[in-house]
């Protein structure tokens, strides 16, 4: 049945509390008492609409990081190749476009919100692997030291974007 003050559907007539019905429309996991099985719900079933304009802000504000930086890499790729060469990457004249398609290519999938987890966990992956090979404050001098610690943790934050993201989903404003 369907709850008429937050509309989640609940399995074999399992009551929600009042509190979901504003508050706590987000959670997703509740308890079957029939079958004693957790059930979850997509994030587009519980999420008010404003919550899906946000998830569709949010996952332009994301991607537009990533198609900026892919289309930056195109566009001056000899210095970028350059800047990855001087940290150890092999091949950094391939890998550059390599990085610039992965970057545009995930980036426009969160922006339009098709299968966003997907491009979401190669994000997380690609963020992870830059930030500890491009910015290891642990291992540079104490003057730069500020500096990498802050976008370590900028690249920290975006991963933390991303995997709500691929956690959640596009929500309603997605191309299917």
């Amino acid at each position: 049945h369907r709850d008429r003050r937050s509309g989640v559907v609940a399995r074999s007539g399992v009551r929600l509390a009042p509190f979901l019905s504003s508050t706590c429309e987000n959670i997703a996991l509740m308890a079957s008492l029939s079958d004693q099985k957790l059930m979850v719900a997509r994030i587009d079933q519980v999420l008010p609409l404003r919550s899906h304009f946000m998830l569709l802000i949010g996952r332009v504000a994301i991607a537009s990081l990533f198609l900026w930086s892919g289309w930056g890499k195109l566009a001056a790729s000899a210095t970028q190749a350059q800047y990855m060469a001087s940290h150890g990457i092999p091949a950094a004249d391939i890998l550059v476009y390599v990085a610039a398609l992965l970057e545009i290519g995930a980036g426009a999938l969160l922006i339009i919100g098709y299968r966003t987890r997907w491009p979401a966990i190669g994000l997380i992956a690609y963020t992870a692997l830059a930030s500890v090979i491009f910015h290891p404050f642990w291992d540079v001098p104490a003057d730069q030291m500020m500096m990498q610690q802050i976008n370590f943790m900028k690249n920290v934050a975006i991963i933390g974007g991303l995997l709500l993201i691929a956690a959640g989903g596009a929500g309603r404003y997605a191309v299917r």
